[in-house]
């Protein structure tokens, strides 16, 4: 497993956020500016060393509370899925790896040992004030001086509604397409100039399409992250005025000739020069158009002082151009100055293949189109009406056996003048549907084997079962399925059974299935303990029942409490490695795997006092026990609390304030070791007074905003760090 990096001592570095915003919106804030080549990577100034990780494996947590809109923890399947997209990228060795062992009830993010994926359901980030037209952000901690990232995290605007079923409601937002997103975001890319491209600036609710990557946002992945046997070639070259002088900051997009799929883009720099990279061998066509929409300056904040060209949207005279594994080809052109033409903007565009749609299409100067047209085959223009001069309707067909992807829409004027929709359709495969399951009845316990009927199966499709991913998944036809179900999600209702191909197009058979009433552990936490024993945990799951008994490898553990849904156990003694834990209620027993041991000192807990204080936080408690590390760390509910004291067998703590009352949970961790204990629950309450710290004296804290957790050279970071917040406020004006 790869830990989080720590950045080194005397390395410049700075906290950014990447943001998604609504569909409709005019600006996205982003602050960090664009190394200027293709699939746009964020650096902190252009030309400057782009983002990166160090390394080919990234971990991440998913925060335990997920989302409040989401029931069954579907969302967590969803995010899952999003990190996995990126990972199966052809030519890129870029991996993921949740990390099942970390402390996934905590919820400071911002903390450099963790990366978390969390929905801020209260505005407790800071991140989303009131009426904020912003879906989620990627906060990013990467060095100033070679661009290492040292930290990232997702996180969604909880405010918002979110779904992990479109069909149910079409304004709510597809969590595995912002996800998807973010992820890219999250490796170091930043927005890309196609609207049905995941990287783009915006997303209406409702829709799927950003669930799976386009071409652009594949060459990203595999040229930062390039495996040793990366074919891809480059082109590169420069664009610039017939009367001379470059084409500052212009799109230069190539498109796969015959086929007409969106396949790259770039941005030009201040001079016109360019640099398409990640393209797979064959032949492109490629254009120039101006960053006048949907793509615009305020998409990115390198730009944003910048002067950008005006010029008329030119296709490259050499088309077609040769791209060859590993190498690099030259194209430069002109364009003419004086547009009058112009498509900013795009609704619709989804065509699946072999039936027909509409887009409806915005900008200036579109009453007066003699032509439009589909680059590529297989792909055309039934008609168009203009209904004035700034709106354009377009019917356009997918024919049958054509390649599903993104496409570009050019309209042209009798003078020759072109203005273009540069991936605004979505050429789609009909979506799957789903005729049966067999068995309708499954084991509590997860393993039983389920054979799914249907249409449109292909090969790498995922099955989702209550929410979670189904394991052993096989493709038997394009009708047919199979799979392993998971676990019973601890609902004694009807489940759905969802199929989703690798395009994030899915089928759903409503409540299909039911898992029987038997013990069903879903998760432990913590999810580590010592070999020593003695830590306490809580096992949730369903169909607990009393009396209930539960082993580590056939170990007894000491059952503390049971309920239907969650049993707390002391930990018993065990050998280091990774057991079984197996829960027995009413004759039937269900299994958990993935418990770890550890050789390690663990803190252990006797008793807390108080048990309860004001949402103000403020409360001075005292926890009892032993084996307290000089800096172990308690929280309340996943909020770090600061401590006022600390013994081996005493910790004192300043309660944090919290948003909702209720109770939380009590962990000690001590970070030596990474090992922590449930010590308990507290209750938050309005209207419990505070006791007073320790001495009877006043006290606060405070946390420091701008920070260099390298330990060094502050001044340059912290500088950054205001002029990114400066920038964000005025972009938000």
């Amino acid at each position: 497993m790869s830990g989080p990096q720590q950045a080194p001592r005397g390395l410049g570095t700075v906290r950014l956020r990447k943001r998604f915003v609504h569909a409709g919106t005019l600006g996205v804030v982003a602050t960090a500016v664009l190394c200027l080549a293709g699939f746009v990577r964020i650096s902190f100034t252009p030309g400057g060393a782009p983002f990166k990780w160090s390394s080919n494996l990234v971990t991440y947590v998913i925060q335990s509370a997920g989302s409040d809109d989401v029931s069954d923890d579907s969302e967590k399947a969803a995010i899952r899925l999003a990190f996995r997209a990126w990972e199966q990228v052809e030519d890129s060795v870029i991996r993921f790896q949740e990390d099942t062992g970390a402390d996934a009830t905590r919820t400071d993010f911002g903390a450099n040992d963790i990366r978390m994926v969390i929905f801020d359901e209260d505005g407790s980030s800071g991140f989303f004030p009131s009426g904020s037209n912003i879906i989620a952000l990627t906060p990013i901690t990467a060095s100033t001086v070679d661009g290492t990232i040292f930290d990232a995290d997702i996180v969604f605007n909880g405010k918002l509604s979110f779904t992990t079923n479109p069909g149910q409601d079409t304004s709510r937002f597809d969590i595995q397409a912002v996800a998807t997103h973010e992820v890219g975001h999250f490796i170091g890319l930043d927005h890309s100039g196609g609207p049905k491209a995941t990287m783009f600036t915006t997303i209406p609710g409702g829709t799927t399409y950003a669930r799976s990557l386009c071409a652009d946002d594949e060459a990203g992945a595999a040229t930062v992250y390039p495996s040793g046997g990366n074919g891809r070639g480059t082109i590169q070259g420069s664009v610039n005025f017939n009367t001379g002088g470059g084409l500052a900051y212009a799109q230069v997009i190539a498109l796969t000739n015959p086929g007409g799929i969106y396949a790259g883009q770039a941005l030009s720099d201040s001079s016109g020069t360019y640099r398409l990279e990640g393209l797979p061998p064959g032949n492109y066509d490629l254009y120039v158009e101006p960053l006048d929409g949907p793509f615009r300056i305020g998409d990115t904040i390198a730009l944003k002082n910048q002067t950008v060209s005006s010029f008329r949207t030119t296709w490259a005279p050499q088309n077609p151009v040769t791209v060859t594994a590993g190498g690099t080809t030259g194209a430069t052109w002109s364009a003419v100055g004086s547009p009058t033409l112009n498509v900013n903007a795009g609704s619709g565009g989804r065509i699946p293949i072999g039936a027909s749609g509409q887009l409806v299409i915005g900008g200036a100067g579109l009453d007066n189109v003699d032509s439009v047209r589909i680059p590529g085959s297989g792909v055309v223009v039934e008609n168009f009406t203009s209904g004035s001069p700034i709106t354009l309707t377009v019917t356009i067909s997918a024919n049958a056996g054509v390649q599903p992807g993104p496409r570009t829409l050019e309209v042209k004027r009798g003078s020759g003048e072109v203005a273009v929709l540069t991936a605004g359709i979505d050429v789609v495969t009909p979506p799957p549907t789903l005729s049966s399951v067999a068995p309708t009845t499954l084991l509590a316990t997860g393993g039983t084997n389920v054979t799914i009927d249907g249409t449109g199966f292909v090969q790498g499709s995922q099955v989702i079962i209550g929410g979670q991913l189904a394991t052993g998944v096989t493709f038997g036809s394009s009708t047919q399925m199979s799979c392993v179900a998971p676990v019973s999600p601890g609902t004694s209702l009807p489940v759905d059974v969802v199929v989703m191909r690798p395009d994030g197009e899915e089928a759903r058979l409503v409540g299909a299935v039911s898992y029987e009433v038997a013990p069903a552990p879903v998760s432990i936490d913590p999810a580590i303990g010592p070999i020593s024993g003695g830590t306490t945990h809580v096992i949730k799951g369903s169909g607990f029942g009393t009396p209930a008994t539960v082993t580590f490898n056939g170990v007894d553990a000491q059952v503390l409490s049971v309920s239907a849904s969650e049993i707390r156990v002391r930990l018993p003694a065990n050998e280091p490695g990774t057991v079984t834990v197996s829960v027995t209620a009413g004759g039937k027993t269900g299994t958990l795997s993935g418990f770890t041991y550890v050789d390690g000192a663990a803190p252990v807990v006797d008793s807390l006092s108080p048990t309860s204080g004001p949402l103000a936080g403020g409360t001075l408690v005292t926890l009892s026990g032993s084996g307290f590390d000089s800096d172990a760390q308690v929280r309340f509910g996943g909020t770090l609390a600061a401590s006022s004291g600390t013994t081996s067998t005493a910790l004192s703590v300043l309660t944090p304030a919290a948003s909702n009352a209720g109770l939380v949970e009590v962990r000690v961790t001590n970070p030596s070791t990474g090992l922590s204990t449930l010590a308990g629950t507290f209750t938050y309450s309005d209207t419990v007074a505070a006791a007073p710290p320790a001495g009877g004296g006043g006290g606060s804290s405070s946390d420091c905003a701008l920070s260099d957790p390298s330990g060094g050279a502050p001044g340059s970071a912290w500088l950054l760090v205001l002029l990114s917040l400066v920038l964000v406020v005025r972009r938000r004006r």
